[in-house]
């Protein structure tokens, strides 16, 4: 049996166990790319200090290694948070408004001890391992991943979920993401980059890293026939309490500066003066829920729901009955709902950039902005949602385009298998 050894910071929120009751927020990809290595008989073992399942082997052939730096990460959170939520109670009392400057510098001292752990700490680990290639998935494990690989003569794959860097592509601050910059421009011998609509294709290139060497894939379904043939629930709007004439708005993210939901917010104070039946669900929850929150009130909004952050399965029962799905976001509008939303057949709007013209088309299968105009949009949403003929059409096509196009996870993680098992021979 052919073994990884992979680096990780991010928590395995969703791996409390592997049955149909098996708890479904949190990271999708993450759950679905080891799965996807156990599916395929590879050993995976990972070394992270964040949150691990109660049961170490996640799937079988994965298993899940707390780092020893956990307690000094434990702490070092505390303290953090301490200071955090100080300053958080007085932006609450002076800050009105969401944040709209996106400033993205790192976590330097947290990325120094924890190249420096982690490198010492796989490398004990290896040797009683004795893996065929090292994976650092991640901006804060690609570098000790790197030292692994070459200290071992291993091959390497370094592995994104998309980039944050994309936000300031254009920016003079994009050399001073020092820790984003250092992460993410590490040589691999497979970089595999997703494509979420953060331009990471774009990104890599003005980092010169070799495009031989990097795959640019979109995510999977999670459930992909199950998304193409769902049902709409007839009684959707009833249950909601929500009149049945009524037009649902959905969105669902982590309410952070850069996923500008305020966005989608002042969009629809200028859709409810075209028509006042039109309601937002905003799915999630964050650092900018409050904010978000005193936003809408100072708008005269009651037609904004707050639902706080849900299950996956939920998310996509919400998505799947709106009559729309928007995200306005700064960077990223390509992302696990978006495709979700093509399958299961629900009208999408975003923003355009060249990551997302790889798979929506304007007027064909989504409605699509050049740039972020309040007034624009809504103008055009309001045309749209009278027009159930171009409605139809947009639904028809998403679904047509996900069937031909768009791939389940384990499509995808096939992709990815291929690729490791030439590095591993």
């Amino acid at each position: 049996m052919k073994k990884i050894l992979m680096l990780n910071t991010l928590p395995l929120i969703n791996f409390e166990d592997t049955g149909d009751d098996s708890k479904t927020a949190g990271n999708q990809t993450l759950y679905n790319t080891l799965k996807g290595y156990s599916d395929h008989g590879i050993q995976v073992t990972m070394l992270t200090f964040a949150d691990v399942p109660k049961v170490n082997e996640a799937f079988p052939g994965v298993i899940v290694r707390r780092s020893s730096f956990f307690l000094l990460y434990a702490i070092m959170s505390k303290m953090k948070k301490l200071i955090s939520d100080l300053i958080k109670n007085r932006e609450r009392q002076t800050r009105q408004r969401p944040k709209t400057e996106i400033d993205r510098r790192g976590a330097s001292l947290f990325a120094l001890f924890w190249r420096r752990w982690a490198y010492r700490e796989g490398l004990r680990l290896a040797r009683e391992l004795e893996p065929d290639l090292i994976y650092g998935y991640e901006i804060y494990s690609t570098i000790p991943a790197k030292r692994l690989a070459d200290q071992l003569g291993l091959p390497l794959v370094t592995r994104f979920q998309g980039t944050e860097l994309g936000l300031l592509l254009d920016s003079e601050q994009f050399y001073q993401a020092t820790d984003y910059l250092k992460g993410t421009a590490v040589d691999a011998d497979l970089i595999i980059m997703a494509n979420d609509g953060t331009d990471g294709d774009k990104v890599l290139q003005k980092l010169g890293l070799d495009e031989n060497k990097v795959r640019f894939w979109p995510n999977g379904l999670h459930n992909k026939e199950k998304y193409l043939h769902y049902k709409k629930n007839p009684d959707y709007k009833k249950q909601l309490k929500l009149p049945e004439e009524s037009f649902v708005i959905c969105t669902a993210n982590r309410f952070v500066d850069w996923k500008r939901i305020d966005r989608i917010i002042r969009v629809m104070a200028e859709l409810n003066r075209f028509n006042p039946d039109v309601y937002l669900l905003a799915i999630g929850d964050g650092p900018e829920k409050e904010a978000l929150e005193k936003l809408a009130q100072s708008l005269n909004l009651d037609t904004v729901i707050f639902t706080g952050v849900m299950e996956h399965e939920d998310t996509v029962h919400h998505i799947a009955n709106a009559d729309l799905f928007i995200t306005l976001n700064q960077s990223g509008n390509l992302g696990n709902s978006i495709l979700e939303a093509l399958a299961l057949g629900t009208v999408t709007c975003t923003l355009k950039n060249d990551s997302v013209e790889k798979v929506l088309t304007d007027g064909i299968n989504a409605i699509l902005f050049d740039q972020m105009d309040e007034k624009r949009i809504a103008q055009r949403l309001a045309e749209v949602i009278k027009d159930e003929k171009t409605l139809q059409s947009l639904r028809n096509n998403a679904r047509e385009y996900a069937a031909d196009h768009l791939l389940s996870w384990p499509e995808r993680m096939e992709m990815e298998i291929k690729e490791i098992r030439k590095l591993m021979n």
